[in-house]
């Protein structure tokens, strides 16, 4: 069975039936409901187990279930029909039990309608079934009343019998019982608040000796002073008093970096990349040592730092999800809220005193660590982390991701060797319903962007280096791959040269998240996603992907089931939820080494948009992932687009088709705001164009439909040469107001001139 959620046994009151407990009825309740209501009420009731002074709640169901106030208004409203629609039905039987000469069918009328109270239930589904909390006091009727906060849900599976039959003596029912045998629901006052107790009675008591207390140290203070001490101390510059200094206040640690000289702690290769790479010494000062070899900083970085390089050579292959990983890095994610950084670091030192293990980098907005661990002990220091310091954590590698006939005046768009795919997929006619809004925001996260090209120097909106903590984002021959995928969904239209995305009238948000052609670390994208999430972004293109070994596409549907449920696929789905309720559309390429989609954890959120690629005749592309998961298909192959240092080249990839959608998507957006998650890929799902089962990959995005289902302000019937003088128009306004720029930048460089 699939346990979903857990409450506290000191939030809640458990109710009973006959001095036993109704959560030990499961089975006898449970039996009875399959009995008389087959497999309509089978799953209605969650399996309880209570330890630790927790109750764990199971279902059968293995979707992922939701208390009914998370969804929206309207799902509540069917969800709650759902509910009520079962309980008059329980509620009927009841009725007629009552109303029966058999003593039995009362006691079970009185069962029933004690567990089928709809004060004592908390409702939770997953959009289409119901699973019930019960047989606790939960106070739902209570006004103004807020339930205690449930615990996060974990997915595991359990065996359980059907029980004895119910007994045949009178029920005495208890409203609130004394504990019988259940030891963790006993009430037990909080040890705080017993030491408080004390304290207050002892000073009630003996207070004359908290006063003598004070008068000792005032005259402690006094004699602290004298000049014999002042003496005793060792001078204000020895090597002693700087590391007392340092270990007491960690913000004035020296900046000692020295790029001649590895001081770091860090080893030689990875402490070489940093300096090749030219990363800014000052946000690695918590790296230093001292001379004994412990960090400055006691071992817990004082602030948020830049992403320490990998080095692409040292990196090995899981055995189990094939993937590639950094093998002397760890990532922890804390799961409550009420946890710190600061006291698990001090667990993590106390469990892990040496200097080989190190907390390099911390995320306190998400209470998330990147641990530098000995490569031969990353297995066993994951196990001992959950099972001796937090069993409330996440824990997960550092995986290792690859980067995979219209009027306007732009010449390339009447090449069809070129830009055959606005064909395919309908663009002509989707331009004359929207070319999207400025409002409307696409953030692409990839490995750098040329701001300085003509195709994407206008509509720029928060650009942001992941890596170096900064709006500096850059690219070069080596980091060409963000600039051409970049191109596809934002260059701008009708300006004489080169190409056209597919929402040329949409903002872009740069984010850099690498500084290497090597590619992207998991830490590097979770902050990339995290800054478009709070930036406002409205769509975040992921052109990236997991390489995987040939005998990855051995993998079937079936197999790929032991890979579910994985540590760094909660944190995902954590993660995309927060966009999901912001509603943000996340669009993933499907990647390129023919495997299913889903082997990469990231890619199994239900509300992501996940694109394969097909070629110039619209078959399947030899290289692309496929498989359920496979949302839409775009055109991948020969596509051209922009490229740094203003110039433009052809790409191969499912990196090129994702852009082309999160493009479509910011068109669809832009002429309705208020789509969800869920009715986007619906709609490009339902309008795209149908092909060849055997491809086994979604369906090819036609955006003119997509757009009119969207809710589509213009009619492709009208007359053509009043849509063509529309355009027109539309055109001149967007060259005057190009102008207009091109004039004010004139005035100021006059004005500069003028005044030197």
């Amino acid at each position: 069975m699939n346990k979903f959620t857990t409450i506290s046994t000191k939030d809640y009151i458990p109710l009973s039936h006959k001095e036993e407990y109704f959560h030990n009825k499961y089975e006898l309740i449970q039996s009875f409901l399959e009995k008389e209501f087959r497999d309509d009420f089978a799953n209605i009731l969650a399996l309880p187990q209570i330890k630790n002074r927790e109750v764990d709640w199971h279902s059968k169901y293995k979707t992922r279930l939701k208390r009914v106030t998370e969804f929206s208004k309207a799902e509540q409203e069917q969800i709650l029909n759902i509910y009520w629609e079962k309980i008059n039905t329980i509620k009927a039987l009841s009725s007629s039990f009552q109303n029966s000469n058999s003593d039995e069918k009362k006691r079970w009328a009185n069962l029933l309608d004690d567990v089928f109270n709809s004060n004592n239930n908390i409702v939770f589904s997953d959009g289409e079934n119901i699973v019930l909390l019960w047989g606790w006091k939960f106070n739902a009727s209570e006004e103004n009343y807020v339930p205690p906060p449930i615990i996060s849900p974990i997915n595991e599976t359990e065996d359980h019998t059907i029980a004895e039959p119910i007994e045949e003596d009178n029920p005495v029912p208890i409203i609130r019982p004394d504990p019988i045998d259940d030891d963790p629901i006993v009430p037990k006052i909080p040890w705080y608040i017993l030491f408080w107790k004390w304290i207050k009675k002892f000073f009630r008591r003996f207070w004359w000796i908290l006063l003598l207390l004070l008068i000792l140290w005032f005259l402690l203070n006094l004699d602290g002073c004298s000049c014999n001490d002042i003496e005793n101390l060792p001078p204000a510059d020895t090597e002693e008093t700087k590391k007392t200094i340092y270990d007491n206040n960690p913000e004035n640690q020296p900046n000692n970096w020295d790029p001649d000289n590895n001081n770091t702690g860090l080893p030689e290769e990875e402490f070489n990349q940093i300096i090749e790479n030219n990363l800014p010494p000052e946000l690695y000062e918590n790296l230093l040592v001292d001379e004994n070899g412990e960090p400055y900083s006691d071992f817990l970085p004082n602030k948020e730092q830049v992403h320490i390089p990998f080095n692409p050579d040292n990196l090995i292959e899981d055995e189990n999800t094939h993937q590639m990983v950094v093998p002397d890095r760890i990532n922890i994610y804390l799961k409550n809220k009420k946890d710190k950084i600061e006291d698990f670091a001090i667990k993590f030192k106390e469990e892990f005193p040496s200097s080989t293990y190190q907390i390099i980098y911390r995320d306190d907005k998400l209470r998330r660590v990147q641990i530098k661990v000995p490569e031969t002990e990353r297995e066993s220091i994951k196990k001992k982390i959950k099972n001796n310091l937090n069993k409330n954590v996440l824990i997960w590698d550092e995986t290792i991701f690859q980067g995979g006939g219209f009027s306007f005046n732009d010449p390339d768009l009447t090449d069809k060797n070129r830009n055959y795919y606005f064909e395919n997929i309908n663009m002509s006619d989707a331009w004359k319903i929207t070319t999207g809004k400025k409002d409307v925001i696409i953030a692409v996260i990839d490995d750098g962007f040329d701001l300085n090209h003509d195709e994407l120097n206008d509509n720029i909106v928060k650009p942001y280096n992941v890596i170096y903590k900064n709006d500096k984002v850059y690219a070069n021959s080596d980091l060409d791959h963000g600039t051409h995928v970049a191109g596809l969904a934002i260059s701008e239209k009708n300006n004489g040269q080169g190409v056209c995305g597919i929402a040329p009238d949409c903002s872009f948000m740069p984010i850099q998240a690498t500084n290497s052609p090597d590619g992207f670390t998991m830490s590097a994208i979770i902050d990339g996603v995290l800054y478009a999430i709070n930036n406002g972004a409205d769509v975040i293109n992921l052109s990236i992907h997991v390489k995987y070994p040939p005998e990855a596409k051995q993998v079937t549907d079936e197999q790929l089931n032991q890979f579910l449920g994985s540590d760094d696929e909660l944190f995902w789905n954590e993660l995309f939820q927060i966009a999901n309720d912001s509603n943000i559309t996340i669009v993933f390429c499907a990647g390129n080494c023919e495997v299913l989609v889903g082997l990469d954890a990231m890619k199994r959120y239900d509300n992501i948009i996940t694109v394969s690629a097909v070629d110039n005749n619209n078959e399947r592309a030899v290289f692309t992932n496929y498989g359920k998961r496979s949302t839409i298909s775009a055109p991948g192959v020969d596509i051209w687009s922009c490229k740094p240092g203003g110039d433009f080249t052809m790409m191969d990839g499912t990196s090129m088709s994702a852009p082309i959608i999160s493009g479509v998507v910011g068109l669809m957006k832009s002429e309705n705001p208020n789509l969800t998650n869920k009715e986007i890929i619906e709609i490009l799902e339902s309008t795209g164009k149908d092909l060849n089962p055997n491809f086994n990959i979604g369906p090819l995005v036609q955006v003119d439909k997509a757009l009119k289902a969207c809710g589509g302000s213009v009619d492709l019937s009208n007359d053509s040469e009043t849509d063509n003088r529309l355009i027109e128009i539309n055109n001149e306004l967007d060259n005057l107001e190009k102008r207009e720029k091109e004039l004010e930048k004139e005035k100021i460089e006059l004005l500069k001139e003028k005044n030197n």
